[in-house]
């Protein structure tokens, strides 16, 4: 744009406070406590995958952010999270005063993918007991193996969601003297169980039983404290930190393919979708 005088300065000067004054405010509102964690959660997890593959995340190239939309997509995310998720990294660059990298092409990518794949949970098919067994026939005999073990017969059996998994510390177990495993934890809105609030018992029983395969990972792991679940490198090396909700999410599909199912049509959810199925039915 050519600057043809003075009084063009002034009017453009004049825009520029207006535009600062609505975003000042705009950065007054209050946001809830929970929402301004999620976007910080969102933002840095935006951040570890560009530090993954060598991008910089402010600012982002529209042709990266459309990449980690992709990723979120194919990872099976909600479409609630990875609208928050665009919000928060689009809020992050207007903050630093960078431009939005959210284009017609990362709109496109969005559209497109939504069709081809879906990202609801609801959408996604539930595993049923037959299937879980196959998924656990397909583990390997390792220190990971006994860890997603653990992870797919608690989730299935005890309805947890995937944030509730990874929360639980292992000072919130407990094998009491008939053998059956007594679990605390923090109940989410998005979970379907009747009964009472943080305790779960889960009984022994003969053919995969998360009690005898979280004992068995507490044994292997040598945990006896902190999180219960944890990362574990390609090198089969136990990290000391927590695994993410979204390791849950890749755990089960990397399993629904080993044991031959399209990895495309389930994801963590699956675990615990067969409530609403019988609900419905």
């Amino acid at each position: 744009m050519q600057i043809s005088n003075d009084t063009d300065l002034v009017k453009i000067s004049k825009v520029m406070d207006e535009v600062l004054k609505v975003r000042t405010k705009r950065s007054l509102i209050p946001k809830s406590y929970s929402t301004n964690r999620a976007y910080a959660s969102d933002l840095a997890d935006f951040m570890d995958w560009c530090d993954l593959y060598g991008y910089q995340s402010l600012p982002a190239t529209d042709r990266e952010f459309s990449l980690y939309i992709v990723s979120l997509i194919l990872n099976g995310y909600k479409t609630s999270t990875i609208k928050r998720r665009i919000v928060a990294i689009c809020q992050a660059h207007l903050s630093s005063g960078f431009l939005t990298p959210k284009t017609s092409l990362v709109n496109s990518v969005i559209i497109g993918l939504n069709k081809t794949y879906g990202t609801d949970e609801s959408s996604k098919k539930s595993i049923n007991k037959r299937m879980l067994n196959r998924l656990i026939e397909v583990l390997p005999q390792n220190l990971k193996g006994a860890r997603d073990k653990a992870i797919l017969l608690l989730g299935y059996e005890g309805l947890f969601n995937r944030s509730e998994l990874v929360s639980i510390n292992f000072e919130d177990i407990k094998f009491d003297q008939d053998h059956n495993l007594i679990v605390h934890f923090e109940k989410t809105r998005s979970n379907q169980r009747n009964y009472k609030e943080g305790t779960l018992t889960l009984y022994p029983n003969e053919k995969n039983c998360p009690v005898s395969a979280v004992k068995e990972w507490v044994v292997k792991s040598e945990i006896r404290s902190g999180a219960l679940f944890r990362s574990i490198n390609k090198h089969g090396h136990l990290s000391d930190k927590r695994l993410s909700d979204k390791g849950v999410a890749l755990i089960v599909k990397e399993y629904v393919k080993l044991a031959g199912f399209s990895y495309h049509s389930y994801s963590s959810s699956s675990l615990r979708n067969r409530v609403k199925t019988h609900k419905k039915s």
